[in-house]
């Protein structure tokens, strides 16, 4: 596979969801990096992929947020030419694996899917996730496929645990409670949630009413 080092424009870069191996990226992260680079920190090439003419992110997606939140129009990439998005993905996973936050059980379980759906052999999806073959079984059982037709990856068999089935479990990318709340706590302590987006003004106010519902604090007339 040939592959080259140059300087990219980020907007010429095509951040393809079904290429990316997480859930989604962590904001949390995304602003580490940011300040870490206004720091002067030298991160590492992302890696690209040349496809049909395209040029397709496939690994540095923290990476390249944190740019576009620095304003910055260009990256240091590694591009490499790939003859389909079958391929592309399979490295995708693997540079993912060994780096960065660990995959978690809900995203392998993601991963395991479209390998499936590629055709690829158990024993090769246990080689690329990094989990032994007898664990694929007890993954599969995790997708349930939604009243829309879509897959649905679930974090646990909720089913059991008297869970709402219907919730999508997609939204939850934190690894507890407490890290959640952390996360909303350095947010409003660095004044980093955008209260003039109608948005998130109005899911400001619905926790805000929640919190005072669940903790007691509703003042009583």
């Amino acid at each position: 596979m040939s592959k080259t080092q140059k300087l990219l424009k980020i907007s010429d870069l095509t951040l393809d969801l079904d290429l990316y191996p997480r859930i989604k990226t962590a904001w949390l992260t995304v602003y580490q990096y940011a300040e870490a680079m206004k720091a002067g920190s030298v991160f590492p090439a992302v890696t690209v992929g040349k496809l049909k003419g395209k040029l397709f992110l496939v690994d540095g997606w923290h990476r390249v947020e944190a740019r576009k939140l620095l304003k910055e129009e260009y990256i240091e990439a590694i591009v490499k030419q790939y003859e389909g998005k079958r391929e592309m993905f399979v490295d995708a996973v693997r540079l993912n694996s060994v780096h960065g936050r660990r995959l978690s059980v809900q995203e392998m379980v993601r991963i395991m899917y479209k390998l499936e759906k590629w055709h690829f052999e158990p024993e090769k999806i246990a080689e690329i996730i990094k989990v032994p073959v007898d664990k694929i079984e007890m993954f599969r059982v995790r997708t349930i496929i939604g009243p829309n037709g879509k897959p649905l990856f679930l974090k646990a068999i909720t089913a059991k645990a008297g869970i709402d089935q219907s919730v999508n479990q997609g939204l939850f990318n934190v690894s507890s409670v407490a890290n959640l709340l952390e996360q909303l706590v350095l947010m409003l302590e660095n004044e980093m949630l955008v209260l003039d987006d109608e948005k998130v003004k109005e899911l400001a106010i619905k926790v805000y009413s929640l919190l005072q519902e669940r903790l007691g604090l509703l003042v009583k007339t």
